[in-house]
């Protein structure tokens, strides 16, 4: 579900750390490896740029 990894994902299209998400080791390797595929099929970005710029 997108929603679900967007919420593991900073501003700048970082993976977020198990530790500000809540996640159990388990279940943070499983939404890094589905972000990393979300990535590779051009569902999310790799970074996010500055807007401001």
């Amino acid at each position: 579900d997108m929603a679900r990894l967007r919420r593991c994902i900073d501003e700048r299209g970082k993976i977020v750390g198990r530790r500000k998400t809540g996640n159990s080791a388990k279940i943070q390797r499983k939404v890094t490896i589905a972000i990393k595929r979300a990535r590779h099929m051009a569902l999310l970005p790799f970074e996010i740029r500055d807007v401001r710029r």
